[in-house]
């Protein structure tokens, strides 16, 4: 939890200290609780009918609370295609959109 700066629980603080470096987002990546969520949500997706297309969207959708521009869909498309709905969910993980709160 130290690569991601957690909060410690134990210590009260006005304000926390907010880095960002390459090691979190290969944790975020890599780490084994994202790589089980985003297996379980391949699997949602894949219970889902509809086209690949419109799986695209639905995921997108959830992950970030929006509809996915025209590039998008058809980028997200290829690359299940190409790697599978597991890989999506693990990309859409790490979007910066599902990340850091607006």
């Amino acid at each position: 939890m130290t690569t991601l700066d957690c909060a410690d629980s134990s210590q009260s603080t006005p304000k926390r200290t907010e880095t960002l470096t390459s090691l979190q987002a290969l944790s975020l990546l890599n780490n084994r609780f994202v790589l089980t969520m985003s297996e379980a949500f391949a699997e949602r997706l894949q219970q889902r009918s509809g086209t690949t297309a419109e799986k695209v969207a639905f995921a997108f959708e959830h992950a970030t609370g929006r509809q996915p521009t025209a590039d998008e869909a058809e980028t997200l498309s290829r690359y299940v295609d190409e790697h599978g709905f597991a890989n999506l969910c693990r990309v859409l993980f790490n979007l910066s959109e599902f990340v850091f709160v607006d």
